[in-house]
């Protein structure tokens, strides 16, 4: 099934007011949301992105924006993303106002060793007080911010006034690189950037682009289409090559059909996302030393990954921190902590079964 993933609502903080950004979005959101029927636009999911949020407004106004925002749409379900600076007061404060609305999306940016003991101390060691599944809505940049439709692991970063779009479309990739169809890719990118190109003269918001990241949704399985180019199981020889001929595949279509394009744009293994990925790790094929290698290839290598109990949190998140450096360039991080042993099966409220991954 080839769809609009996620539409994202841009909004700036020109003041810090949280009566005023509550406002914009709505009005934003509002318009757009009328705009998008009018143009025969059906998101798969609505959004809300902010940039780092100032350190002026108030913890309770914090806790009100989201629901305000989110519960202003009857019948629409839109998620809201507040990412926080690793020196703003209320970081130690995120995993409540996560496990308060399951609404809200946060992330911190990482650039030193810092900021990785205070993520731990601050958030990662709470998981016995709020439960696993608040930490499917946390994410780490590593480095900066990359702004992008994508949640967790965004900010709005450019601080200005727009929407962006996500896609699914693996189905259309299998049939592309399988069967040999390409022109069906082709015609579904190109058409939503028309289609998205209407909305935007429709609702006098600007559109500022396409993520088009391959991304799975359980049977959508960016695995399948990975493991098909690389003649094996993922993690096997080859793999490397066929996730970087997959980034490749991306760009081309990005330059050849001159579309806007924003955010990351590369191959993502959400493994809570990804059926056979999932299937993989729970046997123990992929295990966490592959995915920490696959963050060399591509932005988001360690996503939606349970946590053995043994793991040491500090040590690990330093050896992101270094693929980071090493690679220069921004590196996303979502896991979700754990008190079990590595293959044993938890389920998560949104995603179903998924398994303590193997070190």
């Amino acid at each position: 099934m080839a769809l609009i993933r996620a539409l994202a609502i841009h909004v700036p903080i020109t003041e810090p007011k949280p009566e005023l950004i509550v406002e914009a979005s709505i009005k934003l959101l509002d318009r757009t949301i009328a705009c998008c029927r009018a143009v025969g636009c059906s998101p798969w999911t609505w959004r809300v992105l902010f940039p780092p949020l100032p350190d002026s407004i108030e913890y309770n106004d914090v806790k009100r924006m989201v629901p305000e925002i989110s519960g202003s749409f009857s019948g629409t379900k839109v998620i809201v993303a507040i990412p926080f600076r690793i020196d703003h007061p209320y970081v130690d404060k995120i995993t409540e106002l996560l496990y308060e609305n399951d609404s809200m999306y946060s992330s911190v940016s990482c650039t030193d060793e810092f900021c990785v003991q205070k993520a731990v101390n601050s958030i990662y060691s709470r998981f016995r007080d709020v439960g696993m599944d608040v930490y499917t809505n946390f994410a780490i940049a590593f480095g900066s911010w990359v702004e992008s439709p994508y949640f967790p692991a965004t900010a709005n970063t450019s601080n200005n006034t727009g929407f962006s779009c996500s896609l699914r479309y693996v189905d259309l990739v299998k049939l592309s690189l399988v069967e040999g169809h390409g022109d069906a890719v082709s015609k579904f990118i190109l058409d939503i950037d028309n289609l998205l190109k209407s909305l935007s003269d429709c609702a006098a918001n600007p559109y500022m682009g396409i993520d088009a990241s391959l991304s799975p949704w359980l049977t959508e399985s960016v695995t399948e289409v990975v493991e098909f180019l690389a003649g094996g199981r993922l993690g096997s020889v080859g793999s490397f090559y066929a996730i970087h001929r997959l980034n490749k595949y991306i760009a081309k279509l990005i330059i050849e059909l001159k579309v806007r394009s924003i955010g990351y744009n590369e191959v993502m293994l959400p493994v809570a996302e990804d059926l056979l990925l999932n299937e993989r790790v729970r046997d123990g094929v992929v295990r966490l030393k592959d995915l920490m290698s696959f963050s060399f290839l591509c932005v988001p290598g360690i996503d939606m990954v349970a946590m053995p109990y043994n793991i040491d949190y500090s040590r690990f998140l330093l050896d992101v921190l270094a693929i980071h450096r090493v690679k220069k360039v921004s590196t996303a991080l979502r896991i979700i902590p754990t008190d079990l042993e590595s293959g044993a099966r938890i389920v998560l409220k949104r995603f179903g079964e998924t398994y303590v991954i193997h070190i």
